[in-house]
Parts: structure tokens; sequence; C-alpha cells
């Protein structure tokens, strides 16, 4: 945030003054791609085997921690039905699950 100083004048800045003082909040703006840390991952399963959670990737975001810009959304991008993915809310992490 910005604490500012103002002053207002009348008879176009030369007559009288006062001053006032404003706060200004600065809302964060999505500035920042996110980030896999690392890159490659590698995860094994059984076939026909249903897991809840096989894996975790990380990616980072420095936006703002916590605010809308932060949040991460995974998505498998070639889907085949056997996988998916959903963001933990809390770490952000992508968890990877077999659901075929």
């Amino acid at each position: 945030s910005f604490r500012l100083t103002l002053q207002v004048a009348d008879m176009s800045g030369m007559g009288l003054t006062s001053t006032g003082r404003a706060i200004i909040h600065i809302s964060d703006i999505n500035n920042h791609a996110p980030k896999f840390h690392p890159t490659m991952y590698n995860m094994y399963a059984m076939e026909n085997k249903y897991i809840a959670e096989m894996g975790r990737v990380n990616a980072t975001d420095k936006d703002q921690k916590g605010g809308d810009n932060w949040r991460i959304k995974y998505t498998i991008v070639n889907p085949s039905g056997h996988f998916a993915i959903r963001t933990d809310p809390v770490s952000n992490q992508g968890i990877i699950s077999v659901v075929k």
C-alpha cells in the first residue's frame, strides 16, 4: 500500500489550502505464469486398479499467495479417461489419480 499526503487549493492554486491523506491499496494482477518444479515426473500404477492419489506434481506461481491469480488449475492436455488431476486447495499441488 502507498500512503499519500494530498493538498487542495482554491483560486487556481493561489488561495487557501488544506491537506488530506490517502492510503492506496494495490490489487495483485496476474503477471506471473505458473511453472512446474521439476518439469518431468515418473509415476507408476497397476493396471485395472483405481488409485485415489497416485502422485502429486508441483507448480509455483509468484502472484500473491492465496489470491485468485495464485491458484493453479491443472488439466490433462490429451485425456485418455484413465487419469484425472485436481488441485489441492492448500498446497496448490496437482493430485493425479487413476480413474479407470
